[in-house]
C-alpha cells in the first residue's frame, strides 16, 4: 500500500471528542467578547484568527482563555479557515466568521458537526435563504458521482473546498479522495492549489465517507504498514548478513521513506493514546530518530554493513515498535 495517500486522507481527530469554537474576526470590539461567551459553556476551547484588527478587538480578547492567531488577510477566506482548523485540538468544531453572539438554537445545531480533515456542517434547510437559489449549474462538480450546484460566491478551489466542508457535507462525513481536472490530488489543501480558479481545476470529483469508518480504516492500514516496516528491517539485516548489499540498500531506501512518513503522522496531535510500556515515547521519538538516522548515514558512507545492522536493530526497531504500540492503543480506544 502507498503510504502517501494514507497520511493525507487520515482525518484529524481526537479520542476525547471535545468541541472547539473556531472564529475568524476583524474589528469586532463591540461583539467579540459576547460572541465567545455565548458558547463558552458548551465548548472545550476557543480558537480565534484575527486578520488585522485596528480597533480594540485584541484588548477585548486578552482576558479570555483562548488560542489566538494573528494572520494577515490575503484575500482568501479558505486560507484563514484552514489556519483556525489546524489549531483546533478537539474533534468537533463550531466553525464560522465571527460577527455576533450565536443564538441557542443555531448553536446547538452546529455542535453536531464533527471536525476532521474534510468534515462540514449538516446543511440546514431553510436557512440558506436566497443564496441556495443562486447557483452556477455550469460548474462540473460531483460528490460521490452526483452532480451538485454551487453558489455564485464560489470562485476558487479553496472557496469550493471550504463551502463543501462547512455547508454541504453532512455531520459525520469527511472527504476521502479529491480529483481535480480528472487527476487525483493528494495536496488539495496546499495554498497554491486552493488559490486556483475553479475553471483551472474542473472537472472536480470528490469522494466522501463516514468519519468513524475512515478513522478506523486508516488506523488499520497504519498498523499494517508499521508491522510491514518491522519485517522489512529483519529482511534488510538478513540481506546484509548474506552480503546481498545492493538489494539491501534498495529496501533500506524504501524503509526510510516509510519512516519519514510515519514520523509525519505521529508528530501530528491526533489524539494518540500513549502506551505505558513503550520504550520510546512520542515526545522522545524526534530526538531518537535523528540520532538513529545520523548513525545510519555515517555507517552507509563508510560501508560498515555491520554498523548498519546494529543501527537498524537497536535504534530503528525500538522506534517502530513504539509507534506500533501507539497505533494499537489508539485502535483499542476507538474500536
Amino acid at each position: 500500500m502507498d503510504l502517501i495517500p494514507l497520511v493525507l486522507r487520515l482525518p484529524y481527530w481526537s479520542a476525547s471528542m471535545g468541541i472547539s469554537l473556531c472564529m475568524i474576526v476583524r474589528n469586532g470590539e463591540d461583539w467579540v467578547e459576547g460572541a465567545v461567551q455565548s458558547v463558552r459553556s458548551i465548548v472545550n476551547e476557543v480558537i480565534i484568527v484575527d486578520t488585522g484588527s485596528t480597533d480594540a478587538t485584541l484588548e477585548r480578547l486578552k482576558p479570555l482563555s483562548i488560542k489566538l492567531l494573528k494572520k494577515s488577510w490575503n484575500d482568501s477566506f479558505a486560507e484563514a479557515a484552514m489556519s483556525r482548523l489546524h489549531l483546533a485540538g478537539a474533534s468537533r468544531a463550531i466553525s464560522g466568521i465571527g460577527n455576533a453572539p450565536m443564538n441557542p438554537e443555531k448553536r446547538q445545531r452546529k455542535c453536531s458537526s464533527p471536525r476532521a480533515r474534510g468534515i462540514g456542517a449538516d446543511p440546514v434547510p431553510g436557512e440558506r435563504g436566497s443564496s441556495s437559489e443562486r447557483t452556477m449549474n455550469h460548474m462540473d462538480v460531483k460528490i460521490n458521482d452526483s452532480q451538485i450546484n454551487v453558489t455564485v460566491e464560489i470562485s476558487t478551489w479553496g472557496d469550493l473546498l471550504d463551502w463543501i466542508e462547512t455547508d454541504y457535507l453532512k455531520a459525520g462525513q469527511c472527504i476521502t479522495h479529491v480529483y481535480l481536472a480528472e487527476n487525483e490530488s493528494l495536496n488539495y489543501r496546499d495554498t497554491l492549489v486552493c488559490g486556483k480558479e475553479i475553471a483551472e481545476v474542473t472537472p472536480v470529483a470528490i469522494k466522501s465517507g463516514d468519519f468513524d469508518s475512515v478513522v478506523r480504516e486508516s488506523m488499520r492500514d497504519l498498523d499494517h504498514e508499521v508491522k510491514a516496516s518491522l519485517e522489512s528491517v529483519r529482511q534488510i539485516i538478513r540481506l546484509l548478513e548474506n552480503r546481498r548489499e545492493e538489494e539491501a540498500y534498495r529496501r533500506l531506501a524504501h524503509l526510510l521513506d516509510s519512516v519519514r512518513i510515519f514520523f509525519t503522522i505521529f508528530s501530528e496531535d491526533l489524539g494518540w493514546i500513549e502506551p505505558y510500556n513503550a520504550e520510546i515515547s512520542r515526545k522522545e521519538s524526534p530526538a531518537a530518530l535523528e540520532r538513529a538516522l545520523t548513525q545510519l548515514v555515517n555507517a552507509q558512507e563508510n560501508h560498515y554493513w555491520v554498523s548498519i545492522c546494529d543501527v537498524l536493530e537497536y535504534e530503528i526497531v525500538p522506534i517502530l515498535e513504539s509507534w506500533q504500540k501507539l497505533v494499537e492503543g489508539t485502535r483499542e480506544c476507538i474500536a
